[in-house]
């Protein structure tokens, strides 16, 4: 059933390209549209994974690491000091704009006068324009194909040559500063809540208080880093601001059939559910090896929702739920806070970019729905998912997983089990028993 449907969105999708009825620049030939459109999926694709890769290494030997010479340059580059949030943030940033943009490409758009996909009617031209198909292709071929070999051979992934270029263009994206507030927000968020890092419950290691303590809250301080991280913020209040008048004005789409006051809650809702389930993966993912009973007393919510996500292979269900899930929520995201067609026809250049091309929403989700919480998560696992929110973004990730809309990708993880000789590992007790037999 699900490669029936992703066969079918894929169908939908190359004819709106092959047609000129998608939303991709005009002037681009069809061919080169679908280029694109593939080389695009490919880059989310492999950066989707390197972060599943690198959360899944965190905790590996140096021994065992060096016998994969290429992985482990790749890991040294990303573990070294600060690195792996600073990556984490141009990771974001690269990958996140690129899913926009696949969005747009990806989003069916016949002009008046012209004949349906495939000669469907009316009624189903509705459903395809709503962008779910597009959602599928993106979130399978673009993501969950690369997620699912990442965890399953996440030293073979790594040792990709390709993987140590993508790294250094992530921090180039971080050093510009565009998304350096979420450095600020993440700092006061963590003092405001009281996130403290995961050593000092495991380790014992001292409390951290309001002075800063690592390298990069010692650098906020500097007045050079806090220029660039006051310029990045002013550019998140400028695109909220451009977001939150183009919805309390009635030029979204949502905004014109609702209440301005239902979507903008809409809007917020959907930014703190993609943040929670950003920051919560790789709690999830990066708590797999500690032991529960240090954290059991502590932190009774982390250890439900780290129970019911490292049961059997529900780890490996939930990424692959999950990621439609965040999927599905960027294209609400982009729908309940886009511009109507004809809204801003007439408006100047400024307006044109930051809300024709989508760059304002861009900002606001990568660095409040995704940034923030990443960045904390990374370091205050146990406090970040000690809630229930976080156990009822699991539930949801696992029943999408369960309806069998993604299970193709599984076909990618047998056959590259089949090619390499390598069977696939399963934590779930029927199967382990069955195959020693």
């Amino acid at each position: 059933m699900s490669s029936a449907i992703l066969s079918f969105a894929l169908a939908v999708t190359l004819q709106a390209l092959v047609k000129e009825q998608s939303g991709m620049w005009e002037g681009v030939p069809a061919s080169a549209s679908i280029v694109i459109f593939f080389v695009l999926l490919c880059v989310v694709g492999l950066m989707e994974g390197m972060q599943i890769a690198a959360f899944a290494l965190i905790n590996m030997s140096d021994e065992e690491l060096q016998t994969h010479k290429v992985a482990y340059s790749n890991c040294k580059l990303i573990f070294s000091g600060q690195n792996l949030q600073s990556f984490l943030i141009g990771r974001q940033i690269f990958a996140a704009s690129l899913m926009f943009i696949v969005a747009r490409i990806a989003t069916i758009a016949i002009p008046a006068g012209e004949e349906n996909i495939f000669g469907v009617s009316n009624g189903f031209q509705s459903f395809l324009d709503t962008g779910l198909l597009g959602a599928v292709v993106l979130t399978i071929i673009g993501s969950l194909v690369w997620r699912i070999i990442a965890s399953s051979y996440p030293l073979a992934f790594m040792s990709n040559p390709a993987i140590y270029i993508i790294i250094k263009i992530c921090f180039i994206l971080e050093s510009t500063g565009i998304c350096s507030s979420s450095w600020v927000l993440a700092r006061f968020h963590k003092s405001l809540v009281g996130y403290q890092p995961d050593e000092v419950y495991l380790d014992g290691a001292e409390k951290h208080g309001s002075e800063p303590v690592t390298k990069r809250d010692k650098e906020i301080d500097i007045t050079v880093t806090v220029v660039k991280y006051c310029y990045s913020t002013a550019i998140l209040i400028f695109c909220i601001s451009f977001v939150m008048s183009a919805l309390f004005t009635e030029r979204t789409s949502v905004a014109k059939e609702v209440h301005p006051a239902v979507a903008f809650l809409l809007f917020w809702f959907l930014i703190g559910w993609l943040a929670m389930m950003e920051g919560g993966q790789g709690c999830l993912i990066g708590l797999q090896a500690i032991d529960k009973d240090m954290y059991v007393d502590s932190h009774p919510r982390t250890f439900t929702n780290t129970t019911v996500a490292h049961e059997g292979d529900n780890m490996e269900r939930f990424i692959i739920g999950r990621q439609f899930l965040v999927v599905i929520v960027i294209f609400l995201i982009n729908a309940s806070a886009s511009p109507s067609a004809e809204a801003f026809a007439s408006e100047g250049l400024v307006t044109s970019i930051f809300l024709d091309n989508g760059v304002a929403i861009m900002v606001t989700t990568i660095i409040i729905g995704q940034l923030t919480t990443q960045v904390n998560a990374a370091v205050c696992m146990l406090d970040f998912i000690n809630n229930y929110f976080m156990l009822f973004t699991t539930c949801v990730s696992l029943g999408i997983e369960y309806s069998g809309l993604l299970h193709s990708v599984y076909l990618v993880q047998i056959g590259f089990s089949k090619l390499t000789g390598t069977p696939v590992e399963t934590k779930e007790v029927s199967f382990t028993f069955l195959r020693q037999y």
